[in-house]
């Protein structure tokens, strides 16, 4: 359905199950059971079976989670997705879209994620982040950082896979452009790839305050990914900055989001 509307909405999905529609109300509820899907993807990485395939099962489930805790998930213009490889970046909002993202971009070819090094060490699921070989970066070094994305990063679109990132220092519920980076512009030209935005609004789960994947859920908030169309780059990256930063812009502002005022680019190293 997904690849050929292009578009996906909880509305029109099945029904989760009755204990998630009876639990799911309840925060504990799905950290347990995300805490669940991580710890069979550790078995099942630590036994070298998650592939491209392991993966999108893996954040097939997480989706189906969030809906059976009643989120609505809300996603159009997926058929950007065909123009593959491509750099894809995106807002950085909460850890849903680390969660939910791959279960979409899958759906449309090979993938790599730009992660933190730190993620790598987490419980369960830093074991699950490992066995995908994304690409790591330090976040204390920026020279580094950026060294790193454009040849780990360009390698990949040589395999065809398309590269996710995140170019903002941190997640934050309000959209920033200046602090917004234009290291996916700067990969897409290097590597001759299109460069796909995508605009989403993920916080309907919050940021915790002892930890900070583990916040609380807002079921008053609906869940939104909008993929912009592909962008090409030739010779003209602050313009297509500028259209990536407008087009991110508008869609959060439509979906009753928070954009800071200021519309500067930024040029830092990757989240």
């Amino acid at each position: 359905m997904l690849e050929a509307s292009g578009a996906y909405d909880t509305g029109c999905a099945d029904a989760p199950r009755a204990i998630d529609r009876l639990l799911g109300r309840f925060d504990w509820w799905f950290h347990l059971n995300a805490l669940c899907i991580y710890l069979r993807g550790c078995v099942a990485a630590s036994l070298g079976r998650v592939d491209d395939d392991g993966w999108t099962e893996t954040t097939y489930q997480l989706l189906r989670l969030y809906e059976g805790c009643g989120a609505r998930i809300c996603l159009t213009g997926a058929r950007n997705l065909d123009t593959t490889p491509a750099v894809i970046v995106a807002n950085h909002m909460s850890v849903a879209e680390t969660a939910l993202l791959p279960a979409i971009l899958l759906s449309f070819g090979r993938l790599t994620i730009v992660v933190k090094q730190t993620l790598t060490r987490y419980p369960f699921f830093g074991t699950v982040l490992k066995s995908i070989d994304p690409i790591r970066v330090t976040r204390s070094n920026a020279r580094q950082d950026l060294k790193t994305v454009m040849e780990v990063g360009a390698e990949a679109l040589r395999q065809g896979r398309s590269v996710l990132l995140f170019p903002q220092h941190t997640r934050d519920p309000r959209f920033d452009p200046k602090v917004f980076n234009s290291i996916g512009v700067k990969l897409a030209s290097r590597a001759g790839v299109p460069l796909i935005p995508i605009a989403l609004k993920t916080d309907f789960h919050g940021m915790g305050r002892v930890i900070k994947d583990m916040g609380s859920m807002d079921r008053s908030k609906e869940i939104h990914f909008c993929v912009g169309e592909p962008l090409r780059i030739d010779g003209n990256e602050k313009e297509v900055q500028r259209k990536v930063i407008e087009f991110i812009s508008e869609k959060l502002l439509s979906w009753g989001g928070e954009v800071a005022t200021q519309e500067t680019t930024g040029s830092g190293g990757p989240d």
